[in-house]
């Protein structure tokens, strides 16, 4: 598995966005192609690397390989202070990864459908967030009837 720093400042609007509409896609050969650019400071169009297009669709390549690693967990393991980072699975599926306690994958096309009205998907990862923390805890208190206990009291 590859990984690496795309930089764009990452939120969706800026590379989640672009993967949906460029590298959307089942050929593998255009997603090959992406990989082998390296990491990059900013995303852009299949093929800009080689000119012609207007600087904000243009990839601006770092020259530096992928790290290769061999699961999921790995992928933020080399970056720090990663927020969120993207995932071509091999069901050929971009997702969205939160890197917090838990590795929270949801599928890019997910994400597109739950932007705000400024178009950021926080609103939806914090929501999503405070759901699967309310399910650890009512599954927590149905199985330990002491702490049940406890929060009823204080």
């Amino acid at each position: 598995m590859q990984y690496g720093w795309s930089g764009n400042g990452g939120y969706f609007q800026s590379v989640g966005a672009r993967l949906l509409e460029w590298y959307n896609t089942q050929d593998d050969a255009l997603i090959k192609y992406l990989f082998e650019l390296g990491q990059l400071e900013s995303l852009g169009r299949p093929g800009s690397e080689r000119g012609g297009f207007p600087l904000f669709y243009t990839h601006s390549l770092t020259h530096k390989n992928h790290y290769v690693g061999t699961t999921e967990r790995e992928i933020f393991s080399k970056i720090n202070f990663i927020d969120y980072g993207y995932f071509y699975d091999s069901d050929k599926v971009w997702y969205y990864v939160i890197p917090g306690p838990f590795r929270i994958k949801i599928p890019l096309e997910v994400i597109e459908k739950n932007l705000n009205s400024e178009g950021f998907e926080f609103d939806f990862i914090e929501a999503l967030e405070r759901l699967i923390i309310k399910h650890m805890f009512e599954q927590y208190i149905k199985r330990d009837a002491l702490f049940s206990q406890h929060l009823t009291e204080n």
